[in-house]
């Protein structure tokens, strides 16, 4: 019977893909007794499987300098540069007005040829901060899809699972 038992787990982490947990994981899932139970129990975590996949999570950044942004709404930018020229003032009059104190709203996604922040609201404050050349407080929101990202796209979310378990545990 022992011997069947090891047949199995050998073919299981057969057909796995080799998936190099960070410490973090592995201190996570040793917390569970089966890959089953991990399953039951949601899995990672969100924060620590973007951790993982990304090397952050939306809690790790709360700032980002405009320059890591892309634009994703390019009217609503038009809309800001529009605003500036008609308000007479220099770009740098008119973005020391701006109040960057309060977030704006970013996304981390796969778009076109690769992940990139994105933003998504708070087009003044980008455009202020940009100007003045400083940081911008953000809401992180990650769309990326962390599991596709581990595995390129080749295990979904249950044996992703099941073999990150099996992984660690033998």
């Amino acid at each position: 019977m022992k011997g069947l038992i090891k047949k199995l787990l050998r073919e299981q982490l057969e057909n796995c893909i080799q998936l190099n947990p960070t410490k973090e994981v592995i201190e996570y899932v040793n917390k569970f007794d089966s890959d089953e139970n991990l399953l039951r129990g949601g899995g990672l975590p969100t924060d620590i499987l973007d951790r993982y996949a990304f090397g952050f999570s939306s809690e790790d950044i709360t700032e980002l300098h405009p320059s890591k942004l892309k634009i994703k709404w390019h009217n609503d930018l038009e809309g800001v540069v529009w605003e500036v020229r008609k308000s007479g003032l220099s770009p740098v009059e008119w973005s020391k007005k701006i109040n960057l104190s309060e977030p704006i709203d970013v996304s981390y996604e796969l778009r076109g040829h690769g992940l990139n922040f994105y933003l998504e609201d708070g087009h003044h404050r980008y455009y202020a901060a940009k100007t003045l050349n400083k940081l911008l407080n953000v809401n992180l929101e990650i769309k990326a899809n962390p599991i596709s990202k581990i595995t390129k796209n080749r295990l979904g979310y249950d044996d992703f699972h099941r073999c990150l378990f099996k992984q660690i545990k033998h």
